[in-house]
């Protein structure tokens, strides 16, 4: 693997933002996106006696450098 290429896996690792959709009836889970400068991922907290989230949609832009 290129150095160039180790870069890229890392920058795609770091994210800067999270945003829950306020739209969401009571009752229904939280859906939430993170934003990364490559990757956006579309997540669900998991809920009753599991931890962690669902990912739903995970998008990936290859253009950005």
């Amino acid at each position: 693997m290129s150095a160039q290429s180790l870069d890229r896996k890392h920058e795609a690792t770091q994210f800067f933002g999270c945003q829950f959709y306020p739209y969401t009836l009571p009752g229904v889970d939280p859906v939430f996106a993170t934003v990364g400068k490559r990757e956006t991922i579309v997540c669900r907290p998991r809920t009753g006696d599991e931890s962690g989230i669902d990912i739903i949609r995970w998008f990936k832009d290859d253009a950005v450098l």
